[in-house]
């Protein structure tokens, strides 16, 4: 059983065959798997952010505000995104993770509890287009 939108209890495999999946996704508020992936990276980034990463990771990502002497809004959650030559390169964490913060609304990077930074996100982020 899962939940929809509007609190009715609705069993998966009672919905037709050919049941459009956006639609899916946007009733029962499920995330598709590259949103799945861009959740799991931009967690990570805020973990890095609250410094609750082990040791290691404490120079993977370097923030704006550390090298740039012009103060501008928001750059102390700006990161720098590194430069790939290939577009393997591009799919990498340390190029993904600065792409995608960048993006986020301050609001957004400012919160400090990983499950809270999850469902904040999940609130945020825009329906999928039902054709």
């Amino acid at each position: 059983m899962y939940s929809r939108a509007d609190s009715e209890d609705v069993n998966i495999y009672s919905l037709p065959l050919m049941y459009a999946t956006n639609k899916l996704h946007n009733e029962f508020k499920i995330l598709k798997v590259e949103d799945l992936v861009d959740q799991e990276i931009l967690t990570f980034v805020s973990c890095f952010k609250n410094k609750t990463l082990p040791k290691i990771f404490d120079s993977y990502f370097q923030f704006r505000g550390d090298y740039q002497q012009i103060q501008t809004r928001n750059i102390e959650n700006h990161l720098i995104i590194p430069f790939s030559r290939t577009n393997y390169g591009e799919q990498t964490l340390k190029v993904r993770g600065p792409l995608l913060w960048n993006e986020l609304p301050c609001s957004l990077t400012t919160l400090k509890n990983p499950k809270s930074f999850r469902k904040k996100w999940k609130e945020c982020k825009p329906t999928y287009i039902e054709n």
